[in-house]
């Protein structure tokens, strides 16, 4: 490698790395010498010319630092381009599928929400000689209603529950908001019932009817249950109290 600069002065410096080729390099306080290996001293921080470190220098002095601050500046720039050119191309393509391919899947997305359901026919009706209907297939839709909203009066209980599960546990500290949220619970219950007897054709009188009708059925279960399990529970304990009669005698 070649060192160029004033040939009166002397400095030992350290070259790693230097290959056979020649190598110009321009240190100043440097004299002419060349060299192949390693050459040492203190001072400097490495800088990279090509294919070779430059380790050396008089000690106490500054490095070159122009040198450093280009390379850097050049990494940001690259950086920042490859960073601005793939945003660029996301931005693009974001663009594209919104405005030339949104329709396309909106419409897609209509196209499947839609469920085709097929529906066995009914059978055909029997007729007799004169033509008068002996037998014929009527589809009839079964109504299901939750029993809290056939209870006449609404279980109080499940009000409650159903009031605090519309408030916060702040609004939930104050008796007055679960009270309304009470009332709108039964407003609702109301309402349901005039939905059904509109959608139905059925007089509120006669649903209001068959919903205590229901009511006493299952009230009359519930009781006989109960009142089994009571039985069973003292004779269980008849049964366990005369087995430690004998034992605690």
């Amino acid at each position: 490698m070649l060192l160029s600069g004033r040939p009166d002065e002397r400095y030992p410096v350290t070259l790693s790395g230097a290959r056979n080729e020649a190598q110009r390099v321009i240190l100043s306080g440097a004299r002419h010498e060349r060299s192949e290996g390693s050459l040492e001293c203190g001072g400097w921080t490495p800088l990279w010319f090509g294919p070779c470190t430059l380790v050396g220098g008089v000690a106490g002095s500054e490095p070159p630092s122009f040198f450093p601050d280009a390379m850097l500046a050049n990494r940001t720039r690259i950086l920042g381009f490859v960073c601005c050119s793939a945003l660029a191309v996301i931005w693009a393509r974001a663009c594209y599928l919104g405005m030339a391919l949104g329709p396309f899947y909106r419409v897609t997305l209509r196209d499947t929400a839609l469920r085709v359901r097929p529906i066995p026919a009914p059978r055909g009706r029997i007729l007799a000689a004169d033509g008068s209907e002996l037998a014929v297939d009527r589809c009839d839709a079964d109504l299901a209603v939750h029993y809290r909203y056939l209870e006449r009066p609404l279980d109080d209980g499940w009000l409650t529950t159903q009031a605090l599960a519309r408030l916060s546990r702040r609004q939930a500290r104050d008796p007055a908001r679960v009270e309304a949220a009470k009332q709108d619970v039964r407003g609702e219950v109301a309402a349901m019932w005039r939905a059904l007897a509109e959608l139905t054709g059925t007089d509120e009188a006669e649903l209001a009817r068959r919903g205590a009708a229901i009511q006493r059925r299952v009230e009359r279960i519930a009781a006989s249950v109960n009142r089994r399990r009571r039985e069973r529970r003292t004779r269980q304990t008849a049964a366990d109290e005369s087995t430690a009669a004998p034992g605690g005698e």
